[in-house]
C-alpha cells in the first residue's frame, strides 16, 4: 500500500537515509533495473527456478495477477487469478514443489478486518494464463491489547510444510516488535494462534517495519527485509517464543519503501521496491550481495 507521509514523517526518513550513509553499509548492488510502470505497487517476489526468471504481485486495488518477469525487469507473462480479488496482496512464497501461496493480508490504513491466503499450483502458474486457486479464510488471534494495525501482515514465507506470518509494526516506536503467526499447511484451519513475538532491538521505526521475508533451503535461514535492513532468523529459533535478533544481518546505504526479498544463494538476493513519490523513487529491482 502507498504511503502518505506528513512533512514531519518525509523530513523523519531523510534524516534517518542521510544517517545511514554515514554508517559502515555491507550491502552492494549488483543489478538494478526500473521495473515497468504495471508493477509501481510491487509487493513479494519468488523464484522457481532459481532466479532465471522471478514472480511478482502488486498490492491492494490492483488486478489479481502474477507477473514473470526477468533480471531485466521485462515482463514475460501475466497470469490472471480468475477466482480472487487483490483487497491487500502483501507477499507470496512457495513450497518450490507443488504450490505458491499468496497473502492477502495487509491492512495497511485498517480497512479490512477479512484476511486469506490463496494457494496456487505451480503447474497451472507455469502453463496457462487464467487459473484458479484454493482461497483460505484466515482468522487470528490477537495480542491483548491489540490496534488493528498491530494485524498488518507484509511478510510471509513457507518452512516445513508451515506458512509464517510477520507482523509489520505499526505500534510502538520503541519496542520494535513483529508478531509470528503459522499457518500449518497440513491442518485444514484457519484461526492462526500468535507463534511468536520478534524483538528487533531499538531502531528508528521504518527500519524495523518488516515487509518481506524469504526463506533459504542452503542456509536453513529467513531472511526479513526492512526498508533500510535485512534481518536473519536460523529456522531452528521457530522453536521459541520469544525470538531477540541481535544484530541486522545487511545495511542498505539508502533508504526505500522495500517490498519483497528474494534469496537466490550464495549471499545474494533479490529485491524489490515499491514507487515513492515521496521519496521521488520509482519501482525498482535490485540483485545485491551481503558482505560478511
Amino acid at each position: 500500500m502507498a504511503l502518505k507521509h506528513s512533512n514531519l514523517y518525509y523530513a523523519l526518513f531523510l534524516f534517518l537515509s542521510f544517517l545511514q550513509i554515514l554508517n559502515s553499509q555491507n550491502i552492494t548492488c549488483i543489478q538494478t533495473e526500473i521495473l515497468p510502470k504495471v508493477l509501481d505497487e510491487t509487493s513479494g517476489i519468488i523464484s522457481l527456478n532459481q532466479g532465471l526468471s522471478f514472480w511478482t504481485i502488486n498490492d491492494g486495488g490492483n488486478d489479481p495477477i502474477l507477473y514473470e518477469i526477468n533480471s531485466k525487469s521485462e515482463i514475460l507473462r501475466r497470469v490472471v487469478l480468475k477466482n480472487a480479488t487483490n483487497i491487500d496482496w502483501e507477499d507470496l512464497t512457495t513450497d518450490y514443489k507443488q504450490y505458491v501461496y499468496i497473502a492477502d493480508c495487509g491492512n495497511n490504513i485498517n480497512r479490512s478486518e477479512k484476511h486469506a491466503i490463496y494457494q496456487i499450483l505451480i503447474s497451472d502458474l507455469i502453463s496457462k494464463d487464467s487459473i484458479s486457486g484454493k482461497r483460505i479464510e484466515i482468522t487470528f488471534d490477537p495480542i491483548k491489547p491489540i490496534k488493528k494495525r498491530h494485524l498488518d501482515i507484509e511478510a510471509m514465507c513457507w518452512v516445513d510444510q508451515k506458512l509464517y506470518l510477520f507482523t509489520k509494526n505499526w505500534s510502538s516506536w520503541i519496542k520494535n516488535k513483529s508478531i509470528v503467526y503459522c499457518y500449518d499447511t497440513q491442518i485444514d484451519s484457519g484461526h492462526l494462534n500468535v507463534h511468536s513475538i520478534i524483538n528487533l532491538g531499538w531502531h528508528f521505526f521504518a527500519e524495523q517495519q518488516i515487509t518481506g521475508a524469504c526463506y533459504d533451503n542452503e542456509s536453513e535461514h529467513i531472511f526479513l527485509i526492512s526498508a533500510t535492513s535485512i534481518y536473519e532468523l536460523p529456522k531452528i529459533q521457530l522453536n521459541k517464543e520469544k525470538i531477540k535478533i541481535k544484530k541486522r544481518y545487511g545495511t542498505f546505504s539508502f533508504l526505500s519503501q522495500k517490498e519483497a526479498i528474494c534469496s537466490i544463494g550464495q549471499d545474494r538476493f533479490v529485491i524489490t521496491q515499491e514507487k515513492n513519490k515521496q521519496l521521488r523513487q520509482k519501482a525498482t529491482i535490485f540483485e545485491v550481495l551481503v558482505n560478511q
